[in-house]
């Protein structure tokens, strides 16, 4: 199995990442976080998750990259593709948040970036390689 997980530095995507490297699934992990954590406040990097993907019998493939940088995104996706010859799954679990009020257009059109064209974007490329026959987008 070839899985793609956006956000798979911490929390949600590091576990759905452990979870598919149970399987022994190819496991593409993709974040900012590649070597230390992107906030202070935040645990968690891609290479700590492909540590636990390969301890757990699965097969990391880590990609660091800014889901918000279209170009750089764009490329990465083609350079999974590649790699993975292909996608089963796709996880688009990276997000921007802010929790208190957003308050400026350049944190708004950050939170589009990321939670809606970077989404879009790894719908779109990944599709044309998911087979019909058991496939999924989360």
């Amino acid at each position: 199995m070839r899985v793609l997980i956006t956000g798979a530095s911490r929390g949600i995507g590091a576990a759905v990442a452990r979870s598919f490297a149970k399987r022994g699934a190819r496991v593409a992990l993709v974040a900012r976080s590649k070597q230390n954590p992107v906030h202070g406040d935040l645990e968690g990097t891609l290479m700590q998750t492909a540590c636990d993907v390969e301890a757990l019998g699965g097969i990391p493939l880590v990609m660091n990259v800014d889901v918000s940088d279209a170009v750089a995104w764009k490329e990465t996706l083609g350079r999974v593709t590649n790699a993975l010859n292909g996608i089963d799954v796709l996880v688009n679990n990276a997000s921007a948040l802010y929790l208190n009020k957003v308050s400026s257009v350049k944190e708004m059109d950050l939170l589009h970036r990321v939670n809606t064209r970077a989404t879009m974007m790894a719908i779109q490329e990944c599709v044309p390689f998911m087979n019909n026959g058991g496939s999924f987008i989360m």
